[in-house]
Order: structure tokens, then sequence, then C-alpha cells
């Protein structure tokens, strides 16, 4: 049996799911099996997969979203640990390595998380772990061991899946992947996986996260036209968290603090949508569940004028940025 499955879900990536594989192909780490789940692509896909023989697993299904891709995937994996890469991005040839040293030195760690490299349309390239002002947190240290690190996760997301692998066996106790979610789904899982055990997290950038010029609207491009949908996903993943019995006071704070901040932007994105009634509504939602003076100058603000109202809000965005809005099916 190996011991990592990689699942790489894709749809129309028939330009970039070959480079996504080929970076898997070149691991150093080769206990390994490839499955590739095609969420029913209408291009050239499934002839860029078959080139690669019996190298991969392919699964095919109609076109069912990517999350529901990832749980068919992590559902016929036979690995002790899932590793998840999207159909654009690439991993450094030590990635898997470096990961599953990690794994032998730490039995007791859930999942493994290392730092990554964004690279823009324009070229420019960014540290993720300084994005997220986590940069800070490792000191001098390379790594941190976590034993509660559902703070850690809520305070500095977004966070990546293709630069995380988890244990199977937690992921389906889990529940996997949330169906509902087209974006947000990546911090959704983590957040759900460090309410189970132990995290590690490394400062090492071992994975590119890649910007693509595409011809199909993949999610990215979806969520800066659907802001509302956006903040409403990023909210829905905090009101699901505070839902568990068994979160420290401080986890709680840390959530509503977050929660609070996406229904501030969700305000925002209905003040922009013209819509001011329910922004005064998401204003009073943010303040009373995390009180800001923040808050209480947004839902004054709703009462002016549009023009006003539009002006004064803008530039107030979410914090997350990034890939954890996701793509397309990988």
């Amino acid at each position: 049996m190996p011991k990592v499955s990689v699942i790489i879900p894709t749809f129309n990536r028939e330009r970039f799911v070959g480079l996504s594989i080929d970076s898997v192909m070149s691991q150093t780490y080769k206990d390994i099996e490839v499955i590739i789940v095609d969420d029913g692509s209408t291009d050239n896909t499934q002839q860029v997969l078959g080139t690669y023989g019996n190298k991969i697993r392919v699964i095919k299904q109609n076109n069912s979203g990517k999350s529901q891709a990832l749980n068919r995937g992590i559902d016929t994996a036979r690995g002790e640990w899932v590793a998840i890469l999207d159909s654009d991005d690439e991993w450094m040839p030590g990635y898997l390595e470096w990961q599953m040293k990690r794994v032998d030195r730490n039995p007791n760690v859930i999942a493994h998380i290392t730092n990554s490299v964004t690279i823009q349309l324009n070229g420019a390239r960014e540290d993720h772990f300084f994005e997220t002002r986590l940069t800070g947190k490792f000191g001098e240290k390379e790594c941190m061991l976590l034993e509660r690190p559902l703070r850690t996760i809520v305070n500095h997301h977004p966070w990546f899946c293709q630069a995380t692998i988890m244990k199977r066996n937690l992921l389906l106790q889990a529940g996997g992947f949330d169906r509902t979610l087209n974006i947000a789904e990546d911090l959704d899982i983590i957040s759900k996986m460090a309410l189970r055990g132990p995290f590690s997290i490394c400062k090492k950038p071992l994975v590119y996260v890649i910007r693509r010029s595409e011809d199909i609207p993949n999610l990215v491009a979806q969520a800066k036209k659907n802001r509302i949908y956006m903040y409403q996903a990023f909210s829905q993943v905090f009101v699901n968290l505070l839902a568990n019995p068994d979160l420290t006071r401080a986890e709680r704070m840390a959530i509503n603090r977050a929660l609070s901040h996406s229904w501030r932007a969700l305000g925002n994105a209905f003040v922009i949508a013209r819509r001011k009634t329910e922004a005064r509504q998401y204003y009073m939602k943010s303040f009373f569940i995390y009180p800001s003076i923040r808050s209480i100058i947004k839902s004054i603000a709703t009462v002016f004028p549009e023009k006003i109202s539009v002006s004064l809000v803008k530039g107030d965005g979410h914090r997350s940025k990034g890939k954890d809005t996701s793509k397309t099916s990988g």
C-alpha cells in the first residue's frame, strides 16, 4: 500500500494539468499513488491524462464541483496520508520528502503544512506566510509544533491544501470537504482538522501556487465578481466552527473576531451592490459578535446617500486573498 495518496482534482485544465502531474512525478519521495479526479472536463484533459498510462489513476465524474471531486479522491485513496495538489499548481521536487521526514519525526501530528510561493500573472512572487503575517511567529525556528492549532489557523488564513498533507482516516472522520462550498473549502477542512490533533507548520516554501490566465472563468475570477458570495462562504466556515462545543474560550474569541471581520466585509459588499438594508444588518451582526468602532461607523455610513456610503466602504476588504478563494475543480 502506498504511504501517500496524491489527489489532483481537475476541470478543463488541458494546458496545465500535465505540469502539475509532472511536478508530482519529479518528487524525490516515491512511495505514492497519484489519483486524478476529472470533474466532467469537456476539453482535451482526458487525452492529456491518457499519456501517463498506469502511472496515475483517473476517476471521471459528472461536473459536481471541486469539493466533491476531492471527496471522491479521498474515498478511493489507499494511502495513510493525503496530499492534495491543484491542477494548475506545482510542487518543488523535495516537497513530499520534506513532509514525510516531518511525519517520521512527529508521529502524533495529524497534518503538516509548508510555506508556498504565489506567482502572480505579472510574474511577481509572494511569500505566503509573510502575506498572512505568520512569518514572525517562527522566530529562529524552521517549524512550529502546535498542540491546539485552531487559533493559528483562524488568525492567519488563508491556507492552501496544496501545501498540506493530512491523515486520511481523520479527513474521513471530519466529514471531508463541505460540498456546499465552492470558496473557502481549504480553510474549512483545515480548520476542522485543527480540532482533531496537533499540526506541524514549517516556513520553508516548497509549493508554487500559480495564477494562470485561463479561457474559462475560474472561481477566483468568479469570487472577485461576486464578493457577496465569497464573504458569505468565509462567514459560513466560522459559523460552523462556533457550533463545536469543545472550543476553548480563546479559540471561540478568535473565531468571533474572524467572523466579525467577514460580516463587516459582507456589509461592505452589500453597500457596493446598493443593498444598504442588508449591509446595515451585517454591520450590526459584526458589532455584536465582536464589538468594534469600525462596525459602528460602517453601520452609520449606510444612512448617507449612496455615493457617500460606497466611497466610505471601499478599501475595507476582507483579509482573505489569494487561492483560498479557490478556483475551478483544481
